[in-house]
């Protein structure tokens, strides 16, 4: 079995809003950076994968955060798979700060699709070839579940550009979350949003060739 792996970052100015705390698509974004180079350095990284035509695709996130650090604050974000199924494996995050207090965890769900067909692929020859991968431990928050049916607060329609496509050509996941937080007053927030926790479930990526997609928010 293999254990947890860490990797060391620092709130930059780019990564703050105006109350000098990181913003929850950086911290998410940097969630998501070290899932990558984890995969990378393990042998199973997005290089390694398109030599095959393949790729890997978030499917669900579920994101916790009890506190945003400040600017210029150092964190460390520990990873580890503990998860292989069929279509989805799982991939779990802490973020802790400089003195070892926990403030953010996730848990994400990804799936390999070919991209000639843009199709899920089988997951079972990953697990069986990297099972010196999977680390035994649980996930730090509950997995995200399949939404099966939204009623939106209210819903707003975004033309699709050349700045939301990330290298899958779907729209970029933490586009997704800029644009839901854009939807609530500016002034407010950091105060809505301080403490929270959310998912988000891909039901249909968008891609270059779609011009227009809906997004939904609810905030309680």
């Amino acid at each position: 079995m293999a254990e947890k792996s860490h990797y060391n970052y620092r709130v930059e100015p780019q990564d703050v809003d105006f109350t000098l705390r990181a913003t929850i698509p950086s911290l998410g974004s940097a969630i998501l950076n070290t899932a990558g180079v984890d995969a990378h350095g393990k042998g199973f990284g997005v290089d390694a994968l398109n030599a095959d035509n393949h790729s890997w695709v978030l499917s669900r996130m579920a994101v916790e955060f009890d506190s945003q650090p400040t600017q210029y604050t150092d964190y460390t974000i520990a990873t580890w798979i503990n998860e292989y199924g069929r279509v989805l494996s799982t991939r779990n995050f802490t973020l802790t700060d400089a003195a070892g207090t926990e403030f953010g965890r996730a848990v994400t769900q990804w799936a390999m699709i070919d991209l000639r067909s843009r199709s899920a692929l089988d997951l079972s020859w990953v697990g069986d070839a990297h099972a010196d991968a999977i680390v035994d431990a649980p996930s730090p928050t509950d997995k995200p579940r399949k939404i099966r049916e939204v009623n939106p607060a209210q819903t707003v329609e975004h033309k699709v550009v050349y700045s939301d496509i990330d290298f899958n050509r779907h729209v970029n996941t933490m586009r997704y979350i800029e644009m839901m937080i854009d939807m609530l007053p500016a002034g407010r927030v950091p105060h809505l949003l301080r403490g929270t926790g959310f998912a988000v479930t891909a039901a249909k990526p968008f891609s270059l060739w779609k011009t227009q997609l809906k997004h939904k928010t609810s905030i309680r």
